[in-house]
């Protein structure tokens, strides 16, 4: 949740442009994950996803603001994912559905933040995904038993804020290195 704050603050600057959208995905894949999470008793990624949902869910309330709001295919998709994961993991009992559903559709929509912090890193915040990956990697080594529901979460959110980072800070440095030095 610490996460969102930097992200917060950027947004409030006019630093950050989040789409609403792809936060409305993220927090609804998040709340996939928290549920299936407390059903399976993980509970240290239950800690960990309440906080990842509560996050980005404070970035959607202020984005609708300040944010933009296109509705993409991958929103859609990613949103479809999600809910049928959903009626799967209610009709099954198995929160190892849920968790599957959550990885595929969480692979999708970062995707549009990869191509955004790419394009556009300055648009982005590095520190939020970077607190976000600090926060999937204790989450990792706190765990005492090794479930893929305990896991797959911390794992996929750890590789994404990752990537999302680095993204925007290689993007940064080769604008700044290609960018003409003052005469």
């Amino acid at each position: 949740m610490v996460a969102a704050i930097p992200y917060l603050v950027a947004i409030h600057r006019g630093t950050a442009k989040p789409n609403v959208v792809t936060w409305l995905t993220w927090t609804l894949l998040d709340f996939v994950a928290l549920g299936a999470a407390l059903d399976a008793h993980a509970w240290l990624t239950a800690i960990f996803a309440l906080g990842s949902t509560l996050g980005p869910a404070a970035i959607l309330i202020y984005g609708f603001i300040r944010g933009s709001r296109t509705y993409t295919a991958v929103d859609a998709l990613c949103q479809t994912v999600a809910l049928v994961g959903i009626v799967l993991w209610k009709l099954t009992g198995s929160p190892d559905i849920a968790i599957t559903a959550y990885l595929v559709a969480n692979e999708f929509a970062v995707l549009p933040t990869l191509r955004h912090a790419w394009l556009k890193p300055d648009e982005e915040a590095p520190v939020a995904f970077g607190i976000g990956a600090t926060a999937s990697l204790i989450t990792l080594f706190a765990q005492t038993q090794a479930t893929y529901v305990g896991l797959a979460m911390p794992i996929a959110l750890l590789l994404n804020n990752t990537s999302v980072a680095a993204f925007i800070v290689i993007r940064r440095r080769l604008a700044s290195a290609q960018s003409p030095s003052p005469t």
